[in-house]
């Protein structure tokens, strides 16, 4: 269960060492929720409680996250056609399965009757926050590869190869016979 936590948390590594990535979470934040802000600044709880009742939480989490998804898949085949390998594809390819699938969510809730329910919203929104943020944090992870490249694929499967050759050798040595007692030498 540690190793899943540790390997689930990775990519937030790269916010230890670079502090300015949390900038892309305030900017988003502010940015992506100007009329909410500019709104509750100026006491306006008429267009409050119309973005609400219309499900603008609902358009700013799609709107967020929506982009993720051929983003990251975009990545993936631009850095195989570059590279010949994707790194940290196990990742990228799960968070793409989690975001669509809340993408979906989204859309079902914000065309639904419960369109104006702000505790749903206010928990989605959240949650989108969340997984944008690790998306971004997981594309950047080849860039910090030396606090996250224990955690990539290409380096697991590098070290499985390696213990796949060493157990390969170990069965030749073995396959040789003792000419003396005509017993396998291990």
């Amino acid at each position: 269960m540690r190793d899943l936590w540790k390997r689930l948390s990775a990519p937030f590594l790269i916010v230890k060492r670079e502090k300015l990535y949390i900038g892309w979470v305030v900017y988003s934040v502010i940015f992506g929720m100007i009329n909410f802000i500019a709104a509750f600044l100026m006491g306006d709880t008429e267009n409050l409680k119309s973005y609400i009742q219309t499900g603008q939480l609902y358009t700013f989490s799609i709107a967020l996250c929506s982009p993720l998804i051929i983003d990251t898949l975009l990545s993936i085949k631009v850095e195989r056609k570059l590279t010949g390998a994707t790194h940290f594809l196990g990742y990228k390819i799960t968070g793409i399965a989690i975001v669509f699938i809340s993408v979906i969510a989204m859309v079902f809730l914000w065309l639904g009757e419960n369109c104006g329910n702000l505790f749903t919203q206010v928990i989605f929104t959240l949650l989108s926050l969340f997984m944008a943020y690790y998306m971004f944090l997981v594309g950047h992870m080849k860039e910090h590869d030396s606090i996250t490249g224990e955690y990539d694929d290409q380096e697991y499967l590098k070290s499985e190869n390696n213990r796949i050759e060493e157990t390969q050798n170990k069965l030749e040595d073995a396959s040789e016979y003792d000419t003396k007692g005509g017993k396998i030498a291990i």
